[in-house]
């Protein structure tokens, strides 16, 4: 459903990529993308596990 609104959108306006919102910045991530959020993703749970273990 986003991927159509944003079709819309473009059509009725069309801006550069950096204008863009966030919402539509996460429809097109690349494959390093998605690597580097998971890792944060896995950093942050491991210092949440050693803040609760302590």
């Amino acid at each position: 459903m986003p991927v159509m609104i944003k079709e819309m959108e473009a059509e009725q306006m069309p801006s550069p990529p950096r204008e863009q919102p966030a919402v539509s910045e996460e429809t097109s991530l690349t494959p390093s993308d998605r690597q580097a959020i998971f890792r944060a993703i896995r950093l942050n749970h491991r210092r949440e596990a050693r803040r609760r273990a302590d």
